[in-house]
């Protein structure tokens, strides 16, 4: 129930396979269908996480898990790299940030 996308020319295979194990080893893979992509910018990657609800602000609850996700995947999938999670809709516009 988990799609990954990704940008070839940025992010490699390994890394594209390390996100989905580790959203599958710490039960983050939803009961249907959702998205994120993985891409990067001049200083980071990025993790976009498309929200079921786009336009809901998030909880403050929310904010902080988001943060203790971004925390945990820059330490065990990306090795200490940058990482930001940006929170989209459908078409990975972003729609809030952390």
């Amino acid at each position: 129930n988990l799609e990954i996308y990704y940008t070839s020319e940025n992010i490699s295979d390994r890394l594209v396979i390390a996100t989905g194990t580790y959203f599958r080893e710490n039960d983050l893979i939803l009961d249907h269908p959702h998205s994120i992509q993985l891409t990067s910018d001049e200083t980071s990657y990025l993790v976009n996480i498309v929200l079921e609800r786009p336009t809901e602000e998030l909880t403050p609850l929310a904010r902080i898990n988001f943060k203790l996700l971004e925390d945990d995947l820059r330490e065990k999938v990306f090795n200490g790299m940058n990482v930001n999670i940006q929170l989209c809709n459908a078409n990975f516009i972003v729609v809030q940030t952390l």
